[in-house]
């Protein structure tokens, strides 16, 4: 299980996510690959997760092939991408809490806006959004408890700063790229499922980009190419 999260801040979303993968082969004993791109363009923004890969994946490609137009037609694309799994398990389906965190416009008094949403299934079978700026929506890995959770995500959201802070947009996003890498690589270390390695998409009116991994510990020229989403 890896930590994802999302943050609007009102002209932009950011996603980021860490990127490893776990599996466990029949001697039960865990493996690790940290090379996997969980951050996912579709026809209306931006989509990650963190779980089950095989159930996140599902979700994403419904995500990438479909134009809902509205939120009761992605909760419908969202359950029909989980019924799937389950005629491909069989019914069983693993003990492995699984969620994800979405991008994607809207119109509200007339105005586009930017909206951040979240579905869990395991705690209420429908897409929850906000519309507060600045405020972090964070999954974080399963080894973290209640307590631990609380307190990362108070300590990322004090470090984090209003659009308006900012002369431009770029500036935000490099603020908000290079914080992610420091709370990522200082908490990487204590969960086995989560690296420091981690990708992040940004997904502004109109248009997205998703980076390349970034490894925080290495200068690097982090390459955003936006691309309109109705492409």
């Amino acid at each position: 299980m890896t930590i994802a999260l999302g943050v609007n801040f009102g002209s932009y979303i950011i996603l980021a996510t860490d990127t490893r993968t776990t599996w466990y082969p029949n001697d039960g004993s865990p493996y690790y690959q940290d090379d996997s791109e969980k951050i996912q363009k579709t026809k209306f923004g931006l989509i990650t997760g963190s779980g089950w890969t095989d159930k996140i994946d599902l979700v994403k490609k419904s995500f990438a092939e479909s134009l809902p137009k509205d939120t009761n037609e992605m909760l419908s694309l969202i359950r029909e991408a989980l019924d799937k799994y389950k005629d491909r398990c069989g019914g069983l389906i693993p003990n492995l809490k699984t969620r994800w965190i979405f991008s994607y416009q809207t119109i509200k008094n007339d105005k586009q806006i930017l909206r951040l949403a979240f579905y869990d299934p395991h705690e209420k079978d429908d897409i929850a959004f906000t519309n507060e700026t600045c405020t972090p929506l964070i999954i974080f890995p399963a080894e973290t408890n209640e307590e631990e959770a609380n307190a990362l995500r108070s300590a990322y959201s004090e470090l984090l700063k209003p659009f308006e802070e900012f002369k431009n947009i770029d500036e935000s996003i490099q603020y908000n790229i290079e914080l992610i890498a420091r709370f990522f690589y200082l908490i990487h270390l204590r969960y086995e499922s989560m690296s420091s390695l981690f990708q992040v998409g940004i997904h502004k009116h109109g248009y997205v980009a998703i980076s390349q991994i970034i490894d925080p510990t290495k200068p690097q020229n982090i390459k955003l190419e936006f691309s309109p989403i109705w492409e």
